[in-house]
């Protein structure tokens, strides 16, 4: 049962993932979707820099729920603004970052009434408790370093707070890890912006190959994972066959 649940999970990140990826590529032939981003963005930089800072961070919040939502883009045009001295560099990251925590925090708190509710039954039933003493344990092993790192993974991070949330992960850590993984993205995003200037554009491609590269890195992990399950799995009939 511990091995079908990390499977599941993998796969869940990887059809996330997919999903993502698919999404962005078919964004770039979609101009009725690059007309609405661009208009938002027209809009955004005739705003005051309070609202600005609001509305910059209420699509960092909704990406936790919403993943097919613009946040990337509007946090790089966000950085390009702060170049122009229009709004504070560190207000914005200080601003996106806890739009991003508090989105995470609302879907690990999803994920966590989730398995309070209805998943507490399912595993009653279904799954021994051991099994879950099992799972319990390889998610609080590993379950930090996904949070850690999920918001540089394309398309995982609702997923990752989800789950996070099920397993009843330490939730001030978790809140804590999330704070400085979404610190370090949206970082990154801002100086690329400001970088850039009135070439910001050009960081939708690098965010694009970046995601793309990541994508890949994913599916390799997932069939590594799935091939160490198997072979897990073989290597136990062996041994029970031989006692």
């Amino acid at each position: 049962m511990k091995k079908i649940f990390i499977l599941s999970f993998v796969l869940v990140l990887f059809f996330s993932s997919f999903s993502q990826h698919k999404t962005l590529t078919e964004k770039k032939d979609t101009t009725k979707v690059e007309i609405y981003i661009q208009e938002i963005l027209d809009w955004l930089e005739h705003q005051d820099e309070v609202w600005i800072y609001v509305i910059i961070s209420f699509f960092a919040f909704v990406e936790n729920i919403f993943p097919p939502s613009p946040s990337d883009v509007i946090v790089v045009f966000g950085g390009f603004l702060s170049g122009t001295g229009k709004i504070s560099n560190w207000a914005l990251i200080f601003f996106t970052t806890i739009g991003s925590t508090i989105g995470f925090v609302l879907a690990y708190y999803i994920g966590f009434k989730s398995a309070s509710r209805k998943f507490s039954n399912f595993k009653k039933k279904f799954i021994s408790p051991a099994s879950m003493r099992k799972v319990d344990s390889w998610f609080t092993k590993y379950g930090y370093a996904l949070i850690v790192i999920n918001r540089f993974l394309p398309g995982t991070r609702a997923v990752v707070s989800f789950f996070a949330g099920m397993m009843k992960l330490d939730l001030r850590k978790t809140t804590a890890l999330c704070f400085i993984s979404a610190f370090f993205w949206n970082l990154f995003l801002i100086d690329l912006g400001k970088s850039l200037g009135k070439n910001w554009k050009i960081a939708l491609d690098y965010i694009s190959t970046f995601n793309n590269v990541m994508w890949i890195v994913i599916v390799f992990v997932v069939i590594l994972v799935f091939l160490f399950i198997l072979l897990k799995r073989h290597k136990s009939k062996r041994l029970k066959k031989n006692v």
